[in-house]
């Protein structure tokens, strides 16, 4: 009877461990500790400088950059924009096989809310990321682009957060 109960209790504490360490977890330790540890393998905690297309009303193809702030705990991802003036701009998502992150953002800017979904491929060496992305909103309907990213560092004190925006920002 004791090892029955001795099986139940840890099946118990497996699944509780479990469930635990998924999603709002992984997410809250992203943003807590997700600037704490080096970067491993294809990991894509930094700064780095996003570009990316989209359609204007007009029908004509532009290009925007920004500086995005990247923190990572194991395969979970949050990113925030340090660049853009009014626009907010927010995402999160999973790191898969070291190979893909993928996930959902949002932007905020000119009384509009956009947000949306995406996929980028990890090149080999983590120093630059590629992919598309697909967005809708009350203003624009739905939109889609491609996503590229280049790595700037691990880590930026202020002056150099504070250059980066500004040579970011047209």
């Amino acid at each position: 009877m004791n090892n029955v109960l001795i099986w139940l209790i840890s099946l118990l504490v497996g699944i509780v461990l479990t469930l635990l360490l998924q999603g709002p977890i992984q997410t809250l330790l992203a943003t807590v500790v997700g600037g704490w540890f080096p970067r491993t393998g294809r990991g894509i905690r930094g700064f780095w400088k996003s570009t990316y297309t989209y359609d204007s009303k007009t029908g004509i193809r532009k290009v925007h950059s920004h500086l995005v702030e990247l923190k990572q705990f194991g395969n979970y991802a949050l990113a925030r924009g340090l660049s853009g003036g009014d626009n907010l701009f927010r995402m999160r998502g999973q790191v898969y096989y070291q190979t893909y992150f993928t996930g959902l953002w949002e932007s905020t800017a000119e009384n509009d809310v956009t947000h949306g979904t995406f996929q980028v491929f990890i090149h080999n060496k983590g120093t630059s990321m590629d992919g598309k992305w697909l967005g809708t909103s009350e203003k624009y309907g739905v939109s889609q682009g491609d996503w590229h990213w280049d790595f700037i560092s691990k880590k930026a004190d202020l002056q150099t957060k504070k250059k980066l925006i500004k040579s970011l920002d047209p």
